[in-house]
C-alpha cells in the first residue's frame, strides 16, 4: 500500500492563478505553522489551465545541475501529468524558499515536498471529476492529464476540470506511490531549459536590458583586507561616456552610459590602497608555514574510536603520508553580474544567486525598503558552484543603483571573478595506518584548514543568522568547536569501517576570503 501522508490545513493553501485563468496550488509546509493567520508566499505553484497544460514553477535555482526538468518530474509523478503538457517557469518569488546548494534540492527538498504537491492536486482533481459525475472518489483514477471513471469510462481532461477544482477544500491526507508503481522518475527525459539555452532565450541576468540603463564595474583591493585611501577618481569620472566615479564599501564603483567606455576608464584608475597592518596569513609564504607549523603541532580530537593512538605507537607496519590541496576558485562559465534597480518606493533586482533570502535581506538593509517592496527576479546561472550563494556582486549592484537613481548593470570581468570569489581553502592532510595482514588495523587523520563557515561565510551570512546563533558562534570554546568540526566533515564520516579511527584538526584564520566550493 501506498504511504500515507498527513498534511494540516494551513500546510496547503490555494492561491490565485500566476498565469491565465486557471487552478493553481502551492505548499509550505516549513512556513505555515510559523506564520498562523497571515498570508505568506507558498513554495511552489501548481497551475493548470483550462487548455490542459500545467506550468509548474520551480523554488530552486538552475544552474546546470537539472533542477528544472527534475522537480517537475516528481510533482508529475504523483499528479499522474501528461509529460508533454508540462511547461517550466522560474518562481520570481524565492525569497523563501532557501538557498541552492549542497545536492540538497532533491534529497532534501523536493523528493517529499514536491510529491506531496502532486499528490495533492490529484486528490483534488480526482474529486472534482467525481462531483461532476455524482460518483465517489475512489471510483476514479488519473493517468497522462485525464481522470478516468472505472465503471462507465467517462473521462474528463485535467483542463476541463480546474473550475470545479478552484473550488474545493485541501485534503488532509494523500497517498505517495511506491517505487514500483513511477512512471516518470528513474526516467531519462530531455532536459525542459535545453532548447531555451540552445536558441538563446533563456533568461540570463547578463540579458536584461531596462531603458534608462547604465553599466559598472567596481574596482576591489589589490591585497586582502587592505582600504581604500585616496584616487585619481576626478580625472577618471571625465573620460567619455563616464556618468561617474565613488567609492562603496567594496571598493570603487566606474559607472558609464556603455560597458566598454567603463572597462576602458577602469583601467586609468590609480588607486592608494593602506594595507592591513598585521596580514593574517594572507600570503603563499605565511599561508604554508602556518600548515607546515600545524600539521606537526599539537590538534584537537574532533572523533574518537577504538585505542588508535595506542595501536599507532606500537606499530612495526606504520605507512604516513601527507596530501596538501591548493585553494580552489569556483571559476563558472559566468562570471558574477546583476541588474539593480532602486527607486525611492521600490528595488527590482535580475540575478543569478543561490541564495535569495540573503539578496533580500541585503536589498532591504541598504535601500530601507520593506520586504514587500522588493521584487527579486532568480535568472538562469551560468554555474554557481557555491560562488552564487555569496551575494557582495548584487549588494554592489544596489548600492551603486541606489546613489545614481537608475537601473544599473553591473560585471564582473573574467580576471575579478577570479580575483575576488571565495576560494576554497588551501590545507594539509596527514593520513597515518597501521597496516598488517593486508588490513588496516588503526586510521588516523589530521585536517589542517581554516573554515569557510566561521570565517567570510559567516559574515556573508550573518545577517540571516538568528540572534543566538550570532552570539554563539561569538564564543571562543563555540567557534573553534564548529571550525573543527567543519574542516574535518568529510574525515569523520568515511565510509570505512574501520575498528580504531582518531579524526583531528587544527584550524586557524586568514584573510584570503573563503567559501564553499561544490566538490
Amino acid at each position: 500500500m501506498a504511504k500515507e501522508n498527513s498534511i494540516s490545513r494551513r500546510d496547503f493553501i490555494k492561491v490565485s492563478s500566476i498565469i491565465g485563468a486557471g487552478f493553481a496550488i502551492g505548499f509550505n509546509f516549513s512556513l505555515a505553522a510559523k506564520r498562523k493567520n497571515t498570508n505568506f508566499i507558498p513554495d511552489t505553484f501548481i497551475n493548470i489551465l483550462g487548455d490542459d497544460s500545467i506550468i509548474l514553477s520551480v523554488p530552486k535555482a538552475e544552474m546546470g545541475q537539472g533542477v528544472w526538468t527534475s522537480l517537475p518530474m516528481l510533482i508529475a509523478e504523483e499528479m499522474e501529468a501528461d509529460w508533454s503538457k508540462i511547461q517550466v517557469s522560474q518562481s520570481s518569488e524565492s525569497g523563501l524558499f532557501g538557498g541552492t546548494g549542497g545536492s540538497s534540492s532533491i534529497k532534501g527538498y523536493g523528493w517529499e515536498k514536491m510529491r506531496k504537491s502532486g499528490a495533492i492536486a490529484k486528490k483534488i482533481l480526482l474529486k472534482a471529476a467525481s462531483l461532476k459525475w455524482d460518483v465517489h472518489p475512489d471510483e476514479c483514477f488519473a493517468k497522462n492529464s485525464v481522470v478516468f471513471h472505472k465503471k462507465t469510462g467517462k473521462k474528463a481532461s485535467f483542463g476541463s476540470l480546474v473550475e470545479i477544482a478552484s473550488e474545493l477544500k485541501i485534503p488532509k491526507k494523500v497517498n505517495l506511490k511506491k517505487p514500483s508503481e513511477f512512471s516518470i522518475i528513474g526516467k531519462d527525459m530531455l532536459r525542459t531549459d535545453s532548447q531555451i539555452k540552445i536558441d538563446g532565450s533563456a533568461p540570463f541576468a547578463m540579458d536584461i536590458d531596462i531603458e534608462g540603463m547604465v553599466y559598472a564595474m567596481v574596482e576591489r583591493p589589490r591585497y586582502f583586507g587592505a582600504t581604500y585611501t585616496s584616487s585619481n577618481a576626478n580625472h577618471v569620472k571625465n573620460q567619455l561616456d563616464i556618468i561617474d566615479v565613488f567609492q562603496i564599501p567594496s571598493g570603487i564603483a566606474v559607472v558609464g552610459k556603455n560597458i566598454w567606455s567603463v572597462i576602458k576608464a577602469r583601467k586609468l584608475l590609480k588607486i592608494n590602497w593602506q594595507n592591513k597592518k598585521v596580514p593574517l596569513n594572507a600570503d603563499s609564504k605565511t599561508y604554508k608555514e602556518q600548515l607546515k607549523k600545524l600539521v606537526n603541532g599539537k590538534s584537537k580530537i574532533v572523533k574518537k574510536e577504538g585505542k588508535t593512538a595506542k595501536i599507532l605507537s606500537r606499530s612495526k607496519t606504520l605507512f604516513q603520508a601527507d596530501y596538501q590541496l591548493p585553494f580552489q576558485t569556483h571559476a563558472a562559465m559566468e562570471p558574477c553580474n546583476c541588474v539593480t534597480n532602486v527607486q525611492n518606493d521600490f528595488c527590482e533586482i535580475w540575478a543569478g544567486t543561490q541564495n535569495p533570502g540573503n539578496a533580500i535581506n541585503r536589498a532591504m538593509d541598504i535601500t530601507g525598503l520593506e520586504e514587500k517592496n522588493i521584487k527579486l527576479n532568480v535568472m538562469f546561472l551560468g554555474g554557481g558552484f557555491g560562488r552564487k550563494s555569496f551575494n557582495d556582486f548584487i549588494e554592489d549592484g544596489i548600492r551603486i543603483s541606489k546613489k545614481m537613481k537608475a537601473p544599473v548593470k553591473l560585471l564582473y570581468s573574467r580576471e575579478d571573478d577570479i580575483k575576488h570569489g571565495y576560494a576554497r581553502p588551501s590545507s594539509v592532510h596527514r593520513l597515518t595506518a597501521d597496516i598488517a595482514d593486508n588490513k588496516i588495523n588503526a586510521w588516523k587523520h589530521v585536517v589542517v584548514s581554516p573554515d569557510p563557515l566561521t570565517g567570510n561565510a559567516l559574515n556573508e551570512y550573518g545577517a540571516d543568522l538568528p540572534g543566538i546563533a550570532k552570539w554563539a558562534v561569538g564564543i571562543g570554546v563555540v567557534k573553534n568547536k564548529l571550525r573543527n568540526t567543519m574542516i574535518t566533515d568529510g574525515a569523520s564520516e568515511i565510509p570505512y569501517n574501520f575498528i580504531n579511527k582518531l579524526i583531528k584538526a587544527s584550524s586557524f584564520e586568514t584573510d584570503v576570503p573563503l567559501g564553499f566550493w561544490r566538490a
